[in-house]
């Protein structure tokens, strides 16, 4: 849907559920219990008989994953309908056509082969899950906000503002009413601060994983000693397989979302004690 044809505030909601896996299936009940109220409120509302108040709007754009325009065209909607008087409903129509206005420009703007900015990355390397979401619409059957909580076990507040993130830096896009691949992309050289952190984010996730019962990990520890032309040997090796690895993932099918760290490194350097 174009959110911003829809003029019911209502109708908003029932495309939305409409678009969820299982045709919306338990969708209402769900929504119930994140905004704190009863089963029976909610199918008001759906059924014009019940209003939603600021406060429960905004969870549940929250709820949905609208962006910040969105949040603010669908609040208008409900004060155009919840005015009681002409004066005032003037005003909020008044907003919402600048909203539309607004809505028009920023749809025109595209970030084609971009990069991340500075700000941008300090966001997206901030913990892991931002790339692991950027990469995982790709699979089969998690192109949605509901199969990516499942899939992650993240809160839905997490899994929104991800989203909303990856689709201000066109890093991926809602199409008909499935999340896909942006035209953004992500340049990280290997001397870039974030470099470190994004390795680090990623070590740390493998610790979290040790523990797991998952058959396909392998994790392997050795420290040994030997000369320093077989560690750069050793080395050499090590670059060839991430070479090899990269060739294998570039041809092949999205079915899964895996982690590839290597770290070969001298622990300790008997010339500096």
């Amino acid at each position: 849907m174009d959110f911003f044809e829809v003029e019911d505030y209502r109708e908003i909601l029932r495309l939305r559920v409409k678009e969820s896996p299982k045709a919306g299936r338990g969708q209402l009940a769900k929504l119930a219990k994140y905004l704190g109220v009863s089963d029976t409120f909610i199918s008001m509302v759906f059924k014009n008989k019940k209003h939603l108040n600021l406060d429960q709007a905004v969870h549940v754009a929250e709820y949905f994953g609208f962006l910040p325009l969105q949040t603010e065209y669908f609040l208008l909607l409900i004060q155009i309908e919840r005015s009681t008087s002409a004066a005032l409903k003037k005003i909020f129509i008044q907003q919402k056509r600048a909203v539309l206005e607004r809505s028009t420009k920023l749809s025109s703007r595209l970030a084609s082969d971009m990069t991340l900015t500075e700000e941008q990355k300090a966001q997206y390397y901030s913990d892991w899950f931002y790339a692991a979401i950027f990469l995982a619409v790709e699979i089969k059957g998690c192109d949605s906000r509901e199969a990516l909580e499942n899939l992650f076990k993240l809160p839905r507040k997490t899994i929104n503002g991800v989203i909303q993130f990856l689709q201000r830096a066109d890093l991926i896009r809602e199409v008909d009413h499935r999340l896909v691949r942006g035209s953004g992309s992500i340049f990280l050289p290997g001397e870039s601060p974030w470099t470190r952190v994004n390795q680090m984010n990623w070590r740390l996730r493998a610790v979290e994983n040790i523990a797991s019962g998952d058959p396909l990990k392998l994790y392997h520890s050795s420290v040994c000693t030997m000369s320093l032309e077989d560690f750069e040997h050793v080395r050499a090796k090590f670059v060839s397989v991430i070479e090899e690895v990269r060739g294998i993932v570039k041809n092949s099918d999205s079915e899964g979302l895996f982690c590839f760290n290597l770290d070969w490194f001298r622990v300790v350097d008997p010339d500096q004690s």
